[in-house]
């Protein structure tokens, strides 16, 4: 007799509290694992999506949806599942922190948030999915505008560092971490866009730079068309007010180093 193969998802859902990162976890209310934590997830149903049922998990779980989904890699041990073969296909998602609301599902007794320091035992092979999670937040953060999904509307550069030192767990130099976040060449289009800007491959204006109002969307682009061309016409007047030499491509970086150090106010970028 043939065993049937059933389809889950798992999603790993990350906020950052108290300069902490924070995986949700939920208190089992059914067999198996009753009383253990797990991580949300649930069943696939037989009209719907993989990423619609993720998107439902993480609606019941959180009470939102609205927020960066990332999937992550496909689980299919035999033996995971005490219920029989199931294959679990594995999320990461990304919350702000003012944005983490909990509500325990259907099948869930409790739902809290965790530090990765302090994790309780997990259900299934759920720890195992949990560390691919962390690590491919961790890689990310160095070749994508990731982590700007887990802050506010609007934030600090200062808090920004902040968030990488949380996920990275360990301090960053403040000026080369700043470099590098101005100079990394990023296309922010890939992932999200800022509602109301309808010319994705612009930058900010002198004016701009000078109130400290620089978009997420605007902030990425700039460091990346700056490298290209030491010619933007926009810079050259806040270039001679702080007496930066124009033809220098790490003096024109280091402004907005210097700029951002005010600090800096950006946006974050939505789905």
């Amino acid at each position: 007799m043939k065993q049937a193969i059933q389809v889950t998802v798992d999603i790993v859902v990350f906020t950052v509290h108290d300069q902490a990162l924070k995986v949700l976890l939920i208190e089992r209310g059914i067999v198996p694992f009753q009383g253990q934590y797990a991580l949300p997830g649930g069943f696939v149903l037989a009209r719907e999506t993989l990423e619609e049922a993720a998107f439902r998990e993480l609606r019941e779980e959180t009470g939102t949806e609205n927020v960066y989904l990332e999937q992550l890699y496909t689980f299919g041990e035999p033996d995971r599942d005490p219920r029989g073969r199931v294959v679990t296909v594995a999320y990461f998602a990304l919350v702000p922190s003012d944005k983490s609301p909990l509500l325990a599902g259907t099948d869930a007794a409790a739902a809290a948030w965790f530090p990765l320091s302090a994790l309780p035992p997990l259900a299934f092979d759920h720890g195992k999915i949990l560390e691919h999670a962390v690590n491919r937040l961790r890689n990310k953060l160095e070749y994508t505008n990731v982590g700007f999904q887990l802050l506010p509307a609007k934030f600090t550069l200062t808090a920004l560092q902040a968030l990488h030192e949380a996920i990275l767990s360990k301090s960053l130099d403040k000026r080369n971490f700043r470099r590098k976040i101005l100079s990394v060449s990023l296309d922010p289009r890939k992932k999200c866009r800022l509602p109301g800007e309808s010319q994705p491959n612009s930058f900010p204006s002198a004016n701009q730079l000078k109130c400290e109002t620089v978009s997420a969307e605007a902030f990425v682009n700039t460091s990346r068309l700056m490298q290209k061309d030491l010619r933007l016409r926009p810079f050259t007047r806040v270039l001679a007010l702080c007496g930066f030499r124009r033809s220098a491509e790490t003096e024109i970086l280091h402004l907005l180093i210097a700029l951002s150090g005010i600090p800096n106010i950006v946006r974050r970028p939505a789905l």
